[in-house]
């Protein structure tokens, strides 16, 4: 299983209640496959820095602009991640058929 960063916890919290139009607590615990204490932590920290804020009357949490922009750059910055991955296999590859090249032919007798 692949551990996932604090910003990939927040994204994650953050990209469930947008595409819920808001989520209370359970649901944001099992949405994100988090424990009660990581859920309160990350919780805390949203409304204290005015990510999501608490709807009393609803009892839900909703986004607000700023967790959208968040959502936004992190999307920008995760694809910009998975391009540098791709690019720099794909130049690991192109290096290694330059520098067995030469041997194709010898290569081709044996199979």
């Amino acid at each position: 299983m692949k551990y996932r960063s604090m910003n990939e916890i927040f994204a994650s919290i953050l990209s469930s209640v947008t595409e819920n139009d808001g989520l209370g607590f359970t649901k944001i615990m099992y949405n994100c496959y988090l424990s009660y204490g990581q859920v309160t932590r990350f919780l805390q920290f949203a409304n204290e820095n005015d990510f999501l804020v608490y709807d009393n009357n609803t009892e839900l949490f909703k986004i607000t602009d700023k967790g959208l922009q968040f959502l936004e750059l992190y999307g920008k910055m995760d694809n910009l991640h998975k391009e540098r991955q791709t690019s720099v296999i794909g130049s690991v590859i192109i290096l290694l058929l330059y520098a067995l090249y030469p041997l194709f032919p010898v290569l081709g007798d044996f199979i």
